[in-house]
């Protein structure tokens, strides 16, 4: 479809002022500089695969669709590391919460992995469908190559259902009492695709 543009690095911008339309409430206590930071540290926390990842444009991007590799510490905390040094010890403590909450949940789905599978990293739309156009498109990439495994995490803070709607299976769930109070539940989908 011409809507669809194959996403980059210059698009990661994109996708955090869209994200944190979504999520930038969370964290309502917090400077805005932080929660801008909490919003964009989800989004880069994974190592982007831009080889499968798409953006639709009509006519400006309103929606994404990120696939990264299995998780790789290293990677997910450089970015992490240089810009954590200029907020406060408590902004550092909340942020490392969310950094080991991110890792917890990326090595329970990778471990669920197998070589050749994919992960979701973000799917974000601010355009009802255009979300479901992408996740169509790359699952057609994935049954032309032969198949593939899709997999992702999400918790409560999302529209988790949607996935369910998608044909997605629930592979795990787990509960996480964060220092907060707030109590958070994670699920890993998977769906496999099948080539043609």
């Amino acid at each position: 479809m011409k809507n669809i543009f194959a996403a980059g690095q210059n698009d990661i911008d994109i996708v955090t002022r869209m994200a944190y339309t979504f999520w930038g409430y969370i964290l309502k206590d917090e400077t805005e500089e932080f929660k801008r930071f909490i919003t964009e540290y989800s989004v880069r926390v994974d190592k982007v695969s831009y080889g499968y990842s798409y953006g639709y444009n009509d006519p400006e991007p309103v929606a994404f669709l990120l696939v990264a590799e299995p998780y790789d510490k290293e990677y997910s905390d450089i970015w992490y590391d240089e810009c954590i040094k200029r907020f406060s010890n408590r902004e550092q403590i909340i942020a490392q919460e969310y950094q080991e909450y991110f890792a917890e949940n990326a090595k329970a789905l990778t471990k669920h992995m197998q070589p050749g599978d994919l992960k979701i990293s973000f799917l974000i739309s601010s355009q009802r469908g255009c979300g479901s156009i992408l996740l169509n498109h790359l699952e057609e990439i994935c049954r032309r190559e032969g198949g593939k495994a899709l997999y992702l995490w999400t918790d409560t803070t999302c529209n988790h259902s949607y996935y369910d709607k998608k044909g997605f299976e629930k592979v795990e769930q787990c509960v996480h009492d964060l220092s907060d109070g707030e109590v958070l539940t994670t699920m890993i989908y998977r769906k496999i695709i099948h080539g043609v």
